[in-house]
């Protein structure tokens, strides 16, 4: 059975996930170079400490700015080889690229979540 692609399910899953979420809702956005916000609320400061050029800090600030998408796209792709790849067995295949992604994903979306 085939499925079409509808810009609606990832929008009704957003919303859900907005409700569901225990980080700030998305989407960040940096300013001042290096200060990342959510509307009018500071989500970080990534100048903090004296170890950082004001590039590096930029950079950080830009990586925290993509996380609420990241996490999201994250989510969406860990789904969707679930859905499309032999993982019902829960068994990891150590040759295979769908497993390893999918480890990697799964292990990634876990440290955002805090678990």
């Amino acid at each position: 059975m085939s499925q079409t692609w509808d810009c609606r399910d990832t929008l009704a899953q957003q919303a859900r996930d907005a409700m569901t979420t225990k980080h700030t809702p998305g989407p960040w956005s940096v300013s001042h170079d290096s200060v990342v916000y959510s509307g009018a609320s500071l989500v970080a400061d990534a100048a903090g400490g004296n170890q950082r050029t004001p590039e590096t800090a930029k950079a950080n600030a830009n990586l925290i700015a993509a996380a609420p998408e990241l996490l999201a796209a994250a989510i969406e792709a860990r789904n969707h080889l679930r859905t499309t790849h032999a993982w019902l067995d829960s068994v990891y295949h150590p040759n295979c690229m769908q497993c390893s992604i999918l480890t990697h994903l799964s292990n990634a979306i876990n440290k955002a979540e805090g678990e």
